[in-house]
């Protein structure tokens, strides 16, 4: 049994569904790319330069996007991915034009903060981008004038990220022309993964080598890329309703069972979860234990070399997070077996 790590892909059990991506975003209107990274440059191409306010804690490739034409100021993030409300309000002025939001692991911030910023918005006439690369489908879009999200940390594609927004906002965006991505080398690492799954190939190291070299071609493009038709198609056939309902029963699951767990938080009834972030001592020793045992967590975010953004405070949360798997591909065998494994770890 293996659980997280990238998603694989059989063909054999693709049925459409009605309730899908597409439906799911009707009332918005979307540009489909090739990452949520290109999403987010194509959207910065049209919007006003000068600084940006962002979190203190956040991937890296997307400080990447802004580096170059923006002058970047961070606000505080809490330990339980709050937003420090009173250092952005200390922060904010008429010079800031974006304010970047995330909404982490899926949890969504309370109204009292969020009609906080709407009225600061009011006030100083700046763009709310939101990133909803964790939250989509607690709400497609809960503040911002412009959403993003990495579709591919969602559904088994090759390739894929989405901006979105209201369609008084896109008109001009939806002018821009980009080629659809043609090379997705990807997706056979993920049929490869689907045949060493059910025992037909030994190609362990194969696909690995694969979304490792993939990735890193990704984070070396500078060319801006549409979705590939192969990606589009494909998300014609995962229900989001079901994604919805077997992600909280997971984490539901995995709260009643594993209560001696530091939780980063509590999800809400409304929330579907990301992934289910922990925080450890021991985090690295935990990891390498879990990978022993065939259970792949990734650790949002690793601080990498970006020292304007990240502080004392965000490396803290950093060294110690974990991101336990609930997605959708799991069921309660596969939660049972990661019960049995942590609790042989933490209980020694």
């Amino acid at each position: 049994m293996e659980l997280g790590s990238e998603y694989n892909l059989d063909l054999n059990r693709l049925e459409y569904i009605q309730d899908n991506l597409y439906t799911y975003l009707i009332e918005k209107e979307s540009i489909f790319m090739d990452s949520g990274r290109g999403a987010l440059q194509l959207l910065l191409e049209s919007l006003p330069k000068g600084k940006v306010l962002m979190p203190n804690y956040i991937c890296d490739s997307v400080i990447d996007c802004f580096e170059k034409d923006y002058e970047i100021k961070s606000y505080q993030i809490n330990t339980d991915f709050t937003i420090d409300i009173k250092d952005i309000e200390e922060k904010l002025s008429s010079e800031i034009k974006i304010l970047y939001i995330v909404q982490y692991f899926g949890s969504l911030m309370d109204s009292i903060k969020r009609d906080k910023i709407l009225e600061w918005k009011r006030k100083y006439n700046f763009i709310i981008i939101e990133d909803t690369t964790h939250s989509i489908f607690s709400k497609s879009c809960m503040i911002g004038d412009y959403c993003i999200c990495s579709l591919r940390k969602w559904f088994p594609i090759p390739d894929g990220g989405v901006l979105y927004g209201e369609p008084h906002h896109m008109d001009k965006l939806i002018q821009k022309k980009v080629k659809d991505r043609k090379n997705i080398e990807k997706v056979n690492a993920m049929f490869l993964k689907t045949l060493y799954l059910q025992g037909k190939l030994e190609c362990n190291e194969l696909y690995r080598k694969i979304f490792v070299e993939e990735e890193h071609r990704l984070d070396m493009q500078t060319e801006l890329w549409g979705m590939s038709s192969f990606s589009r198609w494909l998300l014609s056939f995962f229900s989001i309703s079901q994604i919805q309902e077997i992600r909280k029963k997971n984490v539901r699951y995995l709260y009643s069972r594993l209560q001696q767990l530091h939780y980063a938080f509590s999800f809400k009834e409304e929330d579907t979860p990301f992934t289910l972030p922990i925080y450890m001592k021991d985090r690295d020793n935990f990891r390498r234990y879990l990978i022993e045992h065939n259970i792949f967590c990734a650790v949002h975010w690793p601080i990498l070399n970006k020292t304007s953004i990240f502080d004392k405070h965000s490396e803290e949360i950093s060294t110690h997070i974990l991101s336990l798997p609930i997605d959708h591909r799991y069921g309660t065998e596969e939660m049972d077996y990661m019960i049995k494994v942590i609790k042989n770890y933490t209980e020694i």
